[in-house]
Parts: structure tokens; sequence; C-alpha cells
């Protein structure tokens, strides 16, 4: 299991309880919460993205101009930002509702036909610019970062 996976499995556990013998749920959420206050952007957007909490969807937005900020990304910060965050809510393609093939005409059936919207990868297109695809390669590295600081916490 991923670090990201721990980490979404812990923050909906219901089994907070120290185990001696191996790590637990509550020891990914101590960890995460240890990595939090250095990689604040990844862990407010993974809570937006990956748990659906809206509640983290603010400082998800200020976490992300920051970050753009902190990297010349100046253009149009809040449309880029909206945009990126737009795309991770919903990439899944609405022509083939992510499955990637045609459906046969007239049956629930797939076809081996790839999608003519998404190319057979089940995602829509990003309508991004330069400054949006940049903040999003930002994005994935710092929670990569955030990821990796998780697992070495774990390890310690």
């Amino acid at each position: 299991m991923s670090t990201l996976e721990h980490y979404l499995r812990a923050q909906d556990s219901s089994d907070l309880a120290d185990h001696a013998e191996r790590a637990g749920d509550v020891d990914w959420v101590r960890a995460s919460g240890m990595v939090a206050r250095q990689h604040e952007c990844a862990m407010s957007v993974w809570r937006v993205i990956e748990l659906g909490d809206y509640r983290a969807l603010r400082p998800a937005f200020d976490n992300l101009m920051r970050l753009c900020a902190g990297h010349g990304i100046d253009t149009h910060p809040a449309e880029t930002v909206s945009d990126v965050l737009a795309w991770m809510m919903e990439p899944t393609c609405p022509s083939c509702s992510g499955r990637g093939f045609e459906l046969i005409p007239g049956t629930p059936t797939l076809s081996d036909r790839a999608c003519g919207d998404c190319g057979g990868t089940g995602q829509r297109a990003p309508a991004w610019d330069d400054d949006a695809k940049a903040l999003y390669d930002l994005l994935k590295q710092e929670q990569a970062n955030a990821a990796a600081a998780i697992a070495r916490k774990m390890r310690d």
C-alpha cells in the first residue's frame, strides 16, 4: 500500500488504537500531522481531492496561491489555481465516464474503440496554459515530497 493510501485509510479509520507490535492508523495520522506543517499545500490538496473534504478547499486554494507566488506564476494566479483544482476534482472524461472506450451503440457494452475525446485515457484533457501545467507539476512534486516525509516518519 502506498503512503498516500495509508494516509487516506487512516483519515477515515475508526480504529485509532495504539498497537505496539505494528504501525496502526493512528501512527499514520500522527506522521501526517508532523509533516503537515512543512507540506501544508500537499496535505490540504489531498484533503480536498482524495477525501472530498471541501472545508479544506479555501486552505488548499490559499496554499496553491502561495506556491504560485513562490515560483513566479503571476499572470493570472487565481484563475490558474482554479483551473488546476477544478481538473483535479473532476478529471474524468464526460464522454466515456472514465472507461476509456466508446459504448457499442444501443448497448451497455464497451467497444474496442478508444474514446474519441480522451484517446482512451479516461481523463478529460486539461485546458491549461503553461502556468497551470507548471503549477500542477510543482504540486505533484510537493505531494511526492510530503509522501516521502510521511514514509520517513513511519520508519523512524
